[in-house]
């Protein structure tokens, strides 16, 4: 089994086991950077960081929404109009079910005129 960062080697009998090291100041993974979710020092699964990287996407989504119709529609649609080739959810909940890509796709097909 390959070693990843965080883990350490426990004698298990027969063998040897990784498991995670519940050091109490442990780093976040090099592989998870301060600035991938959105600066200062946030840990992959926390709360913080889910909350910043939803703002991304929601951004992301109305600066995209701002193309195509003016801001305040943007804005509404964003938040109220479901989407019926995403099963029927508006963005806004799309993103809280981290399917924020799958709205991005959306809108750029809409901007190429594959849909409506």
């Amino acid at each position: 089994m390959r070693r990843s960062p965080g883990m350490r080697r426990q004698s298990a009998g027969r063998g040897e086991r990784w498991s995670a090291a519940r050091a109490r100041h442990a780093r976040p993974p090099a592989s998870h950077s301060a600035t991938a979710c959105g600066g200062g020092r946030m840990l992959p699964g926390s709360e913080r960081c889910r909350r910043a990287r939803q703002a991304r996407w929601q951004a992301a989504i109305l600066e995209l929404a701002g193309t195509l119709v003016a801001c305040a529609e943007a804005t509404h649609w964003f938040h109220h109009d479901p989407i019926r080739e995403l099963g029927g959810w508006t963005a806004a909940e799309l993103v809280r079910m981290q399917r924020g890509p799958q709205v991005v796709a959306f809108l750029r097909s809409v901007r190429r005129g594959e849909r409506d």
